[in-house]
């Protein structure tokens, strides 16, 4: 910058001077002025960078839908690819790096997973709930309602063969499923089962239900008088036991010996007996006519009851055998009474309900008449001594357990 020398200490002109120094000042303060408005405008402009490059960056991160979080996270794992690259081409060795790089390569993993574990989610077929339906117990001899069967045992055609199903009390044999058979029907029973013909000593009578032992042998059931007392009068005759081997004989329709009695009864108000049968004799547990047994029925009950028999009685047994009656109630414990038509020779028939469940051996006919109150009308023309209450009788007397063989409805 150059001076201007003013003239040496002599020169007095104060006026000039003065001017000088106004229009010194002038440009200095215009200077100043120029250069705080450029600074302002210079912060301004800044300003107006950054809050543009702001905008950028929200923008980006609006689109890109990541958090600070991850945007500090991204740029760490960028930073850690360019310092091992740098490492690669021979530069130092960055332990922190190398660090940031794993947790990277976990991050990316976890996010990976997290975003296959989302598409699976989505992708999965909505399964419907499942509810649990309550068993039927119609088949198999499973018990149903109020309790079950005294140890019914699922039998196969032959033999009674099949596994037992348990429980006491109730009724058993299937509360929705019943029988598809007609209340009355025609037809034959041959063989061993429930609804043919056997004859013994004293006269004909009607097979009952089918029975497993706990000493290994099949037992069938029929009517106590059908072996004890004197004719189809006869009562009160006692209760009997009997060796195997020293037993009454059992015969089929044809004359041919099934087995032997080994248990009897007929006192009131019991009418019951048990066959024991011989070795190789084939026998189905399955009802003629209508299939079961399911279990044993063991409710009392004051509203009326259907009920299902197959007998072998005079006439009726070659014309409608399968026969069915109305017991009004089914209060009593030790029988049920029931408005029907049976004749002599249908002693001995297994009774069932429509489900299947064996209420008890069809015993008497005639005008039966019990009681008539709140528990029911106690009345009818056939009378039917109860399955449970005889069966225990019998367990205690022969000493072992006896399980009902049961089968499908029809």
């Amino acid at each position: 910058m150059r001076r201007r020398l003013l003239g040496g200490g002599r020169n007095r002109r104060f006026a000039p001077a003065s001017g000088t120094v106004l229009m010194i000042i002038a440009i200095a303060l215009a200077a100043l002025g120029f250069s705080g408005f450029a600074s302002d405008g210079a912060r301004a402009g800044s300003s107006r960078d950054q809050a543009v490059r702001a905008a950028v960056a929200g923008k980006g991160s609006a689109k890109s839908g990541k958090s600070a979080t991850q945007r500090r996270a991204s740029a760490s794992c960028r930073s850690t690819r360019v310092r091992r690259a740098g490492r690669k081409g021979g530069g130092r060795k960055y332990s922190a790096a190398t660090a940031r790089s794993s947790s990277c390569r976990r991050a990316r993993s976890a996010r990976k997973a997290r975003a296959a574990s989302a598409r699976r989610d989505r992708s999965a077929p909505r399964s419907a709930p499942s509810c649990r339906t309550p068993s039927d117990g119609g088949r198999g001899g499973q018990p149903s309602q109020g309790g079950g069967s005294r140890g019914g045992q699922s039998g196969g055609g032959s033999g009674g063969s099949g596994g037992q199903s348990g429980g006491s009390g109730g009724q058993t044999g299937g509360d929705r499923q019943t029988t598809s058979a007609t209340p009355i029907g025609t037809g034959s029973c041959p063989g061993v089962r429930p609804g043919a013909v056997v004859r013994s000593d004293v006269g004909q009578c009607t097979l009952a239900f089918l029975f497993g032992g706990g000493d290994g042998r099949n037992y069938i059931a029929t009517a106590g008088h059908c072996i004890l007392g004197e004719g189809p009068f006869a009562s009160d005759a006692g209760e009997r036991t009997w060796a195997p081997g020293q037993g009454p004989a059992a015969r089929d329709a044809s004359g041919r010996r099934i087995g032997e009695f080994a248990y009897a009864i007929l006192q009131d108000p019991y009418d019951f007996s048990l066959i024991r049968l011989d070795p190789g004799v084939t026998a189905s547990p399955q009802v003629c006519h209508f299939g079961g047994p399911t279990g044993i029925y063991t409710t009392r009950a004051s509203n009326p009851q259907l009920l299902h028999w197959f007998g072998q009685g005079l006439l009726l047994g070659q014309t409608v055998p399968a026969r069915s009656a109305v017991a009004p109630s089914t209060a009593d414990p030790d029988h049920v009474f029931a408005v029907g038509v049976a004749l002599p020779g249908d002693s001995g028939s297994g009774v069932i309900t429509p489900n299947g469940a064996a209420v008890g051996i069809l015993v008497t006919v005639g005008v039966h008449a019990g009681s008539v109150g709140t528990s029911g009308a106690d009345a009818g023309t056939i009378g039917i001594t109860r399955l449970a209450p005889q069966l225990a009788r019998a367990e205690r007397a022969l000493g072992t357990s006896l399980a009902l063989r049961t089968a499908p409805l029809l």
